[in-house]
């Protein structure tokens, strides 16, 4: 019923997940509404390396609500590794300051 795509972009930096179905035509029909979870459809090796951009306005389904769509779209945007700085140099603190008594 559901029809899942799933392009891959490396040198765009991008991971895109359609997920779309045919529009509900007839009352006989069942209304059906996409419940499965996006993450699922992500390989294991990708899953730490993505930051989700967009997502669909609406769940997916076949139903004719202006709140439902046909057709979602999830971005999602490979983040690079990041490279190890040079870590910097800590400063001592500084040493405190006593208060002098005052004699009487």
């Amino acid at each position: 019923m559901f029809k899942e795509e799933i392009d891959f972009n490396e040198e765009k930096g991008t991971f895109i997940i359609t997920v779309s179905c045919e529009q509900r035509t007839m009352a006989v029909q069942p209304k059906t509404v996409y419940d499965k979870d996006v993450k699922e459809l992500i390989p294991d090796n990708l899953m730490h390396k993505l930051k989700l951009m967009s997502s669909p306005a609406g769940p997916i389904s076949n139903i004719k609500y202006s709140s439902h769509v046909n057709v979602g779209k999830w971005v999602f945007e490979i983040l690079q590794e990041a490279q190890p700085t040079s870590k910097t140099k800590k400063m001592p603190p500084k040493p405190r300051t006593r208060r002098k008594t005052q004699r009487k």
